[in-house]
């Protein structure tokens, strides 16, 4: 079996796994070297503190693909970190390995890869035993959102390089590479494989990348505010109703109490409607601040309609008309009568009218 001329590259991120990172490595590097003729590693280390940088560059020596090192300043999580080694690996496709616990099999791999070649820019991978509390959070993240297809837990990745260079010129500094690729406009799908172990998703960035997914990413914040505006708008005006009702039906009131009453129920709802107001613009102006695509196209066709028979059949001219139209001759026929004029003439004969 012949292997595959392109050029590819596998991003991945470390963060103090050495004990894992120099097995992983050996593992994907079999992989690739069956599969392909020309290939590179680029790890980056998100600031390891222990020596995760020292094995990959041990390991580096004993690879049949290259290996570029990426060492980052402050640790920056798992997103920021890959959007670096994508912007500088130079792969035609690129795997896109977020970690390096494999709870998937390598063949998974080349399963994402057969279906990149077959018409789809990005491929990613979610394990069908997800731990409930991940389903449940996708679950309500997909309910607040209309992406297609619905988010998943991916760490590993299939994406060719007019994908990944489309996702990095997007204007967004909270990068959530899963939502952003859907953002430019290429085909992607999901593959689905049984976890050979639970992943590992509890760890430092997980609350902070929920909220950045749940706040930066879903309609969470403008349906709260448009919940909270209309529901203290009606409990105003129930305010008012009752305070009404019960000033007329009941003489023990205090002066001025029904004034007061409907004084401070129009006030309450009048706040939680400016603030409505105020979220809702707020929520527009952030938008304005992404830059996010208007609109982002599946695919574009273009249809040849082909002309009926009728339409084709020339238009009938009057018998009048037709006899006083001069008949256009084929310019070929043209060019040979004046060609023989011309011929005749040379030679001394006299030209047919």
């Amino acid at each position: 079996m012949s292997k595959d001329p392109r050029v590819v590259s596998v991003v991945v991120r470390v963060h103090n796994n050495a004990d894992g990172v120099a097995d992983f490595l050996h593992r994907i590097d079999a992989f690739m070297v069956e599969r392909f003729d020309n290939y590179e590693f680029v790890v980056v280390d998100d600031q390891s503190r222990d020596r995760s940088s020292e094995i990959v560059a041990d390991v580096a020596r004993e690879l049949h693909g290259t290996l570029t090192l990426l060492h980052l300043s402050v640790r920056h999580g798992t997103e920021l970190a890959m959007v670096a080694g994508l912007e500088r690996a130079m792969g035609d496709f690129l795997f896109e390995l977020s970690d390096v616990d494999m709870d998937y099999p390598v063949e998974v791999l080349g399963r994402m890869y057969d279906t990149a070649l077959g018409g789809y820019d990005i491929v990613g991978a979610t394990p069908t035993n997800l731990p409930l509390w991940a389903k449940a959070f996708y679950w309500w993240a997909n309910r607040l959102s209309h992406y297609e297809p619905p988010l998943s837990w991916e760490h590993v990745r299939v994406v060719s390089r007019r994908a990944v260079d489309a996702m990095v010129q997007l204007r967004e500094h909270v990068r959530y590479r899963q939502v952003l690729y859907r953002y430019t406009g290429y085909r992607q799908t999901q593959l689905r494989y049984k976890a050979t172990r639970r992943p590992h998703l509890w760890h430092r960035d997980t609350i902070e990348f929920g909220m950045d997914v749940i706040l930066s990413f879903t309609s969470l914040g403008v349906r709260t505010a448009h919940f909270l505006w209309i529901f203290f708008l009606l409990a105003a005006l129930a305010g008012v109703v009752w305070t009404v009702v019960r000033s007329v039906l009941s003489d023990s009131l205090p002066p001025g109490w029904m004034d007061i009453g409907i004084l401070l129920a129009l006030a309450f709802g009048g706040v939680f409607m400016l603030l409505g107001f105020m979220l809702e613009y707020l929520a527009r102006i952030l938008a304005e601040v992404r830059s996010r695509p208007l609109y982002t196209l599946d695919k574009s066709q273009a249809l040849v309609v082909t002309p009926t028979e009728t339409a084709r059949a020339p238009v009938p001219v009057p018998t009048e008309d037709r006899a006083r139209e001069p008949v256009a001759e084929p310019l070929m026929v043209t060019q040979k009568r004046d060609a023989l004029r011309d011929r005749q003439v040379a030679e001394g004969e006299e030209p047919p009218p």
